[in-house]
């Protein structure tokens, strides 16, 4: 977040702030607003108010991308390569902790893949991006879709507990 004063004098009346938001996929949207504030106020003062102001919009922002949507659902085939069973444990186990997913059925299994029928609420693209929240890349391919844990991925539980 970047704040600056804007006004004349040595009091400012707005102060203007740029917030960009960074989740699993790097940086996020930026918006940029403009609060008006007590000139009368100590810059602490007004500082703490348009952060506060700025976190609110945050938090409604990630609240909007986060909905539930009951009202619309969807369902998608996915071949899964696994390379053992610890993988798709990992992977089942995420994709039960997907808020928007409503449910998965293995259609198919074999040594090196799972090929699995996902049911999400939403639309596509807020599944893949809730996917993303628990390390999951969901990718269309030419022929069809792709599940797989995120890059890098499993590395902190391969490292062993933290000492």
């Amino acid at each position: 977040m970047v704040a600056s004063p804007r006004g004349a004098g040595g009091s400012p009346t707005a102060i203007r702030v740029s917030v960009t938001t960074h989740g699993a996929d790097g940086a996020g949207p930026t918006f940029t607003e403009i609060h008006p504030v007590d000139p009368a106020a100590t810059d602490g003062e007004r500082y703490r108010a348009v952060a506060a102001r700025a976190a609110r919009r945050i938090q409604e922002a990630w609240k909007s991308d986060n909905l539930l949507r009951f009202d619309r659902a969807g369902q998608i085939d996915a071949a899964v390569p696994v390379s053992g069973l610890d993988e798709w444990v990992a992977i089942s186990r995420a994709l039960a902790d997907t808020p928007s997913s409503d449910g998965t059925r293995v259609l198919a299994l074999s040594r090196g893949s799972v090929d699995l029928r996902l049911r999400y609420f939403g639309d596509i693209e807020g599944f893949r991006a809730a996917l993303r929240r628990n390390d999951l890349d969901l990718d269309r391919v030419d022929s069809g879709w792709v599940l797989r844990r995120h890059r890098g991925a499993g590395a902190k539980e391969a490292a062993g507990p933290e000492r």
